[in-house]
């Protein structure tokens, strides 16, 4: 006949818990991991926890804000990375539950005697969901993928706002320059209308010729105007990425870059976008967890809920019974169908949107590669060929004007012809660069030419 001693079934009991108890758990702070991450995919370096925020962020404004010193104020200040962490910190909770077995259950009741000769009885228990235990290590390793496919959309989220952060300084730097231009153009044309008033004054010119100058200096002071509020308008959107408050001055760089000689080969670029893009990578994982939990579930298809325990009886005359319960269901009508076939459509639905982001990262490749070629083209024409020619023709007509062969009128007019060159040549510029940041997030990581990029301040053109 088996017999069990209390002391054994407790003892069994205990080391259950104990086993739960000695689960890892994660130590808290996942920034690091995240930190690293990053600096791998893409060259960022998120500041550490113990960053003087205040302090940093004051000596980066101190200087006028170029594209690393802009990300670098963002990622100190944007309220996005804070919300990122707070993303990470709920899968970190999930990976803390998953280390836990469930509580364990206890029973309690009291049997009232209904006839007289019977005693009152007690009845106690405590069972343990011993299926957790078997499960503990896979739930760890499932909940341990989560968090880093958490880590890695949480990356690209960090990434994407640097390229945004980079792209509106961007911006910001043409519409400085172009609200410069346009404010000279507008002086040129004034100064077109002065003089045309003086001629008219004097008989020497019509109304019709006059107001023609007139019309032409007032659309250009609509044009500064217009110049110069999209300029705010730029920079309060910079401001916002900035994580800037009203009462912080800062500056904005206004250089602009400048092409280069040629960029990088399709199918290198597509490489890196394959091996460094952290959207492609959480896909991957997603793939690499839904296999380990297909192969749980394989492995583990017939083992049903088991829970163990101790049961107890006492008894009013002093009996006492204890001894160990076994709680065990029966796969009769559910055996794990559903789920395995759950998974399987999982399994289908992640490759799917693995192939299909793949084909989406390789098409932006293409696609920013050829706008940042044509937008090379585009400014080199203008820096080469069109600028200098308008640049020829006003000196041409000065000389000409200079010998009285010709009135100041033309001269007047090529110089603004000279002016909207200009503006064309530094909306090109900053289509070229807008271009390039298209390009680097395409591939996930800066441009292999990165390093050799240069950038300027172009000169504006004289007023007359």
């Amino acid at each position: 006949m088996f017999s069990l001693s209390l002391r054994q079934p407790l003892a069994a009991a205990l080391i259950l818990l104990a086993l739960g108890g000695c689960a890892a758990v994660p130590t808290g702070g996942d920034d690091a991991d995240l930190r690293r991450l990053v600096a791998e995919h893409g060259g960022l370096r998120l500041p550490p926890p113990d960053t003087d925020t205040q302090a940093r962020v004051a000596e980066l404004l101190a200087w006028p804000l170029d594209g690393p010193r802009a990300v670098a104020v963002a990622l100190l200040r944007n309220p996005a990375l804070r919300a990122e962490y707070a993303r990470l910190g709920l899968a970190q909770a999930d990976v803390l539950d998953a280390s836990r077995l469930s509580n364990p259950t206890l029973s309690l009741a009291a049997l009232q005697p209904q006839r007289s000769g019977e005693v009152l009885r007690l009845d106690y228990g405590l069972v343990q969901n011993f299926t957790d235990l078997l499960f503990l290590r896979s739930r760890q390793r499932l909940a341990g993928e989560a968090l880093q496919r958490t880590r890695l959309e949480a990356g690209a989220r960090i990434q994407s706002l640097a390229f945004e952060v980079d792209a509106a300084r961007l911006r910001l730097a043409a519409a400085l320059r172009s609200a410069a231009m346009r404010e000279r153009a507008a002086q040129a044309a004034e100064t077109s209308a002065a003089l045309a008033q003086r001629f008219h004054d004097a008989g020497n010119l019509d109304l019709l010729a006059l107001r023609r100058e007139q019309a032409a200096a007032t659309q250009a002071r609509l044009d500064a105007d217009a110049a110069t509020s999209d300029a705010a308008i730029d920079r309060s959107a910079l401001q916002r990425l900035l994580g800037l408050r009203d009462d912080e001055a800062w500056q904005a760089d206004r250089a602009l870059p400048l092409p280069a000689t040629s960029e990088a080969p399709l199918d290198a670029l597509q490489r890196q976008a394959a091996a460094q893009r952290l959207d492609l990578a959480a896909l991957r994982r997603n793939l690499d967890a839904i296999a380990q939990a297909q192969s749980l579930a394989a492995r583990w298809r017939w083992l049903p809920l088991l829970e163990v325990g101790v049961q107890g009886e006492r008894d009013s005359d002093g009996s006492h019974l204890i001894g160990p319960s076994l709680v065990l269901q029966l796969p009769l009508f559910n055996r794990g169908e559903a789920a395995r076939a759950r998974l399987q459509a999982l399994d289908q639905q992640a490759h799917a949107d693995l192939a299909a982001q793949e084909l989406v990262a390789a098409g932006e490749v293409r696609d920013a590669l050829a706008r940042v070629q044509s937008m090379r083209r585009r400014v080199s024409r203008y820096r080469e060929a069109l600028l200098p020619q308008r640049e020829d023709v006003v000196a041409q007509l000065q000389t000409r004007q200079n010998y009285m062969l010709i009135g100041q009128f033309e001269v007047l007019q090529a110089r603004q012809q000279q002016f909207e060159g200009y503006q064309a040549y530094l909306d090109a510029l900053r289509d070229y660069g807008l271009a390039r940041i298209d390009l680097a997030r395409a591939t996930g990581a800066a441009l292999p030419d990165e390093a050799a990029a240069t950038t300027a301040e172009p000169d504006l053109p004289p007023i007359p």
